[in-house]
């Protein structure tokens, strides 16, 4: 028997509380369910001090804290920050860059709507961040986790991950605009400028 307290759209709730939700396909019927009840569910969240910020134009949605009053300081926070090590943080950075060189109005060569990466191309970009000291096949080995870190997070989405016999290819999602915003590239550009000055 099925439960009567469940709305049309609790599923769409229980996907946003496990990470961000995508749509799939101009047929996906989750995300149809979000545009029809996108009322029901931001009167929902907001009971939580919580937010689904949607983006309808590139098809992806996501739970983000609303900043909580003073009197509001022993609410505990549903929305905990992404966590990312320096080397994750790098690789945002450059698939933000790539992304937005994709994105560009004047780019003549894009012919798709969707930027894809193979694993090599990424790689070449990267190792600079690696030192010279740093053992190659330790080096490929950190930059394939921090890679399937992003997967998890929804910032990159490996394109046919079974098939052993080709190289890896990655679809960079627009998601990472909407986390790793210019604010936090400039810091972090700055803060990696300042230790190779101090380095030197």
């Amino acid at each position: 028997m099925a439960d009567s307290n469940l709305k049309p759209w609790s599923q769409v709730c229980i996907k946003l509380l496990q990470g961000p939700l995508f749509r799939q396909n101009v047929n996906d019927k989750l995300w149809e369910k979000l545009e029809m009840y996108e009322s029901d569910i931001q009167a929902f969240f907001a009971i939580l001090g919580v937010s689904v910020a949607i983006d309808k134009a590139d098809g992806f949605a996501f739970l983000q804290q609303n900043d909580l009053n003073e009197e509001d300081d022993n609410v505990s926070r549903l929305i905990r920050q992404i966590s990312l090590t320096e080397e994750q943080s790098f690789l945002c950075i450059l698939l933000r860059d790539e992304l937005n060189k994709f994105d560009n109005p004047n780019n003549s060569q894009n012919k798709s709507s969707v930027l894809i990466l193979r694993e090599s191309e990424l790689y070449e970009q990267f190792a600079m961040f690696y030192t010279s000291k740093t053992d190659q096949i330790t080096a490929r080995n950190n930059f394939k986790k921090n890679l399937n870190r992003l997967c998890e997070l929804g910032l990159l989405k490996e394109q046919n991950p079974d098939d052993m016999e080709k190289e890896s290819e990655y679809e960079v999602r627009r998601y990472v605009r909407a986390k790793i915003d210019s604010k936090f590239c400039e810091e972090f550009m700055r803060k990696l400028k300042e230790r190779e000055t101090d380095n030197e």
